[in-house]
């Protein structure tokens, strides 16, 4: 369980990085940024610092602020208390087993969703992470990750 928990973290964190492009060549002030809520703790937010800090540092449209907002149960919480509001961050990272509650919420959409309408190489995102979010093991279609609107 582990070991799937920072993988699922990991795939979520090459995902953000995909955005990559250029090496950072402006100040952090004239990135967007990008408020960026997670629950990882011990290992997998080390990694997951480090990431961001690499993505921060090999490009310059984006600035992401990894912020640490509680045990699963409390961010999620938190998520669906400021959704729609100045609050709210631009992205949110749930384990696994928030999957139905957030589906329900309706506050997010499935991913497959912007990997289609961007065209989008899912090659880049991990297998792990690929055949654990795919209906039916399906690789391609990433029916159960989604992103909060």
């Amino acid at each position: 369980m582990k070991i799937k928990r920072i993988a699922v973290a990991l795939g979520a964190a090459f995902s953000i990085m995909a955005f990559a492009a250029n090496p950072a060549n402006v100040s952090a002030s004239e990135r967007t940024k990008i408020v960026f809520w997670h629950e990882m703790t011990g290992p997998a937010q080390v990694e997951l610092k480090r990431l961001v800090n690499e993505f921060n540092k090999h490009q310059d449209k984006y600035e992401v602020e990894a912020e640490f907002e509680g045990d699963y149960n409390e961010a999620v919480q938190k998520i669906l208390n400021t959704h729609g509001t100045d609050a709210s961050p631009a992205v949110f990272q749930a384990m696994d087993i928030s999957s139905a509650q957030m589906y329900y919420s309706k506050h997010t959409t499935p991913v497959q969703k912007f990997i289609d309408e961007d065209g989008y190489d899912v090659s880049q995102i991990s297998s792990v992470a690929r055949a654990f979010y795919s209906k039916d093991f399906d690789a391609v279609q990433l029916f159960a990750a989604r992103a909060l609107l």
